[in-house]
C-alpha cells in the first residue's frame, strides 16, 4: 500500500491558494469599507454656546447642582482648551454626584 499522496505536495497549489485567500480578503475588505460610505454622516449640532448661554448654564447649575450640568460645563470648557475650568467643573460633578448616591 504505497500511496504517493503525501510524499510531494504540490507546492503550486498552495501558493495559488494562498494568494487566492489575501485577494478575496483584501476585496471583502474594500467593499466592506466602501458599503459604510454610502450612508450619510449624521450631523450633530456643534455651535458652541455664547457667553450669554455659558452665564445662564452656570447659573442654572449653581441653583440646581446635578451631575450631568456640571458635565456639560467641563465638556465645554474642555473644548474651549480652559482645562482647569474643565477639571474645575469635572470635580463638582463627582461630588454632587456623590452626595446624591449617599442620599
Amino acid at each position: 500500500m504505497k500511496s504517493t499522496v503525501f510524499v510531494r505536495p504540490n507546492l503550486k497549489a498552495f501558493i495559488v491558494g494562498g494568494v487566492l485567500l489575501v485577494v478575496v480578503q483584501h476585496f471583502m475588505m474594500v467593499g466592506h469599507s466602501q458599503s459604510q460610505s454610502i450612508f450619510k454622516p449624521l450631523t450633530v449640532n456643534a455651535r458652541e454656546p455664547d457667553e450669554s448661554q455659558l452665564r445662564e448654564m452656570i447659573r442654572h447649575a449653581t441653583e440646581f447642582p446635578s451631575a450631568d450640568a456640571y458635565m456639560k460645563l467641563s465638556a465645554y470648557y474642555e473644548r474651549r482648551g480652559d482645562y482647569r475650568q474643565a477639571l474645575r467643573y469635572l470635580r463638582r460633578a463627582e461630588r454632587v454626584e456623590f452626595s446624591e448616591t449617599l442620599n
